[in-house]
């Protein structure tokens, strides 16, 4: 009897659920390697991660901002391209369903959709969607800081999620959280170029 009250119990008492806290992949301002596992440096104050803490499913690679001085100072993780999606409707999906879990998390964001060549234009179709997006004349993304009225918090200043395209216009989805210390990412580049060096 004792046993079925305990399971009875654990059943209905709720279990509090963990607090989300902003580390976006499991990785926070500042944070300097060993926590950065990286894959390569690029020399211009751009990292690529060859893991990271807690990756995000459907996201194939990450990428950072570091500065030696400021430490980690940007994280984003990208999806693999989604061949033959020239609509970007599995692309869009994905953006979504991501925009609308940060929202969840965080609160309202400004959503942008472009289209540089303008709407009506002769042989413009749906199928040309991704194409677009790989030359340029249409982007589509989604912002969080503040300023959309976002409840940013442990050191993010702002969040951007948007779908991109290479030059096969197979489109992507980005997203990229910028920490509190990115102005000090900048002047260490600046201060580097301007080094002579």
């Amino acid at each position: 009897m004792r046993t079925a009250l305990a399971f009875l119990t654990m059943l209905l008492v709720p279990v509090a659920s963990p607090p989300v806290l902003a580390k976006p992949f499991g990785l926070a301002m500042g944070e300097r390697p060993p926590a950065l596992s990286l894959r390569r440096d690029n020399g211009d104050g751009t990292i690529v991660l060859r893991d990271v803490p807690i990756p995000y499913p459907g996201l194939a690679s990450y990428f950072a901002r570091y500065d030696p001085d400021a430490g980690l100072c940007s994280v984003a993780g990208a999806t693999a391209r989604f061949d033959g999606d020239p609509t970007g409707a599995q692309a869009r999906a994905y953006f979504e369903r991501l925009a609308s879990l940060l929202t969840n998390l965080y609160g309202p964001a400004h959503h942008y959709e472009v289209d540089l060549a303008g709407p009506g234009r002769a042989g413009t179709s749906i199928l040309q969607w991704s194409a677009e997006l790989a030359r340029g004349e249409r982007f589509y993304y989604s912002f969080w800081s503040a300023g959309s009225g976002a409840r940013m918090r442990d050191d993010v200043a702002s969040i951007a999620v948007s779908i991109g395209a290479g030059p096969e216009a197979a489109p992507f989805v980005l997203v990229q959280f910028d920490f509190a210390n990115y102005a000090a990412c900048d002047e260490g580049q600046k201060a580097l170029r301007s080094s002579g060096l």
